[in-house]
């Protein structure tokens, strides 16, 4: 375990914040239950609400694009990608994590006028978006 995890965890419960962890994997394509968890989340937590991973870039960055995909629909598809911007964010990311960047327009090529709670249910598989990937020349973005 890291050293910030709980320290982290002992501030929340000292000041009466839920702290919700969910399991997203910087080089690996999310699981289908990954994502519709973490719409679950969206959907039900306490407001405001605070992303946070432990680089604080990458997976934060796709957090708050799928928060506001989910949020505000397809149209706010330019604002979401900016949530994945070198600036200024600092969202550079490795050779095997910059699949994080194309999950965005994944959803926005195949939701198929779902709301994005819909397409995690009934349309996203970790093995489409793979293919997807390759389709579009971005095999090797995420570690197999």
């Amino acid at each position: 375990m890291s050293n910030w995890y709980a320290p982290e965890q002992r501030l929340c419960n000292q000041l009466n914040i839920k702290h919700i962890d969910l399991s997203l994997h910087s080089r690996r394509l999310p699981k289908k239950a990954t994502l519709i968890e973490m719409v679950r989340v969206f959907n039900t937590a306490d407001r405001p609400i605070l992303l946070k991973c432990s680089g604080g870039a990458d997976r934060t960055g796709l957090a708050a694009a799928l928060f506001l995909l989910n949020e505000y629909g397809i149209e706010c598809l330019p604002e979401a990608l900016q949530q994945l911007k070198f600036f200024p964010y600092l969202h550079f990311p490795r050779k095997h994590q910059r699949w994080i960047a194309h999950l965005p327009r994944y959803f926005a090529a195949t939701h198929r006028d779902k709301t994005l709670a819909d397409w995690t249910q009934k349309v996203y598989s970790h093995t489409n978006f793979a293919n997807w990937l390759c389709e579009n020349n971005l095999e090797g973005t995420w570690h197999k």
